[in-house]
């Protein structure tokens, strides 16, 4: 069943509106009427399940039938930081992060950032797109974008694994040190990779290298292998 999202849900109310933007998707592309089940998700990890019960006016009105809150799965603790790039493939990137489930997107401006411009409202609503195709009921945080400086400061601060994607081979064994229910953060640079500096105050503040291969990828590519190769590594821990 197509999953609708329903921001601002309030548990235990016996009946919500749905946005007039998700009701016609419901009405018109689905065809859905007074009578039919549809299947929600605030983005917080409830399950709804509700009936049409007016399909009258711009919003549809809806009778809860069943609510469940999901556990976050500990294999999507994941927050991945990725330089800014052209709008399209960040848009990409955004996508495809979230399909895989990860927690937190973080935009970041790098000093060979070249694209710096970002549109977090849109960016959102890509990922709200994907969260509703891939079936999932958690939507990732997409912060305000930060530099690289600031990053590493706002990060010396939170648990967790922290990890740098970087052609470099050493320290990679370090990853299955990791506990399973620990938070992992990956760190993306642009095409024209980190500069040295960056790559210095980063292990200085306990970051570990992230090898993803001997190939050069770009940035949103690296950004969605490395989280796999994190996922992966994580799942080897339960």
């Amino acid at each position: 069943m197509e999953l609708f999202y329903i921001p601002n849900f309030i548990p235990g109310q016996p009946t919500m509106n749905l946005s007039a933007d998700e009701s016609y998707h419901a009405r018109k592309v689905l065809r859905k009427r007074r009578g039919d089940l549809l299947r929600l998700t605030d983005g917080l990890g409830t399950d709804i399940t509700a009936i049409i019960q007016n399909d009258k006016g711009q919003q549809l009105e809806l009778l809860i039938q069943k609510q469940e809150k999901i556990a976050f799965p500990p294999e999507n603790m994941i927050e991945a930081a990725l330089s800014t790039i052209r709008p399209n493939r960040m848009d990409w990137a955004v996508e495809k992060l979230t399909e895989l489930g990860v927690q937190t997107i973080v935009p970041l401006h790098c000093q060979y950032t070249n694209y710096r411009q970002i549109k977090i409202d849109h960016l959102r609503k890509i990922a709200i797109s994907a969260m509703k195709q891939s079936g999932q009921f958690y939507l990732p945080e997409i912060k305000s974008a930060v530099s690289m400086e600031e990053w590493l400061i706002e990060t010396s601060q939170q648990p967790g694994t922290k990890y740098l994607a970087h052609p470099i081979l050493e320290q990679s064994k370090k990853i299955v040190k990791s506990k399973p229910d620990e938070k992992f953060l990956l760190t993306v640079g642009p095409e024209g990779g980190f500069h040295p500096d960056e790559v210095s105050h980063a292990l200085q503040h306990g970051f570990e290298l992230l090898p993803l291969g001997q190939t050069i990828l770009r940035t949103e590519t690296a950004a969605v292998s490395g989280v796999v190769h994190l996922k992966i590594l994580k799942s080897q821990l339960f």
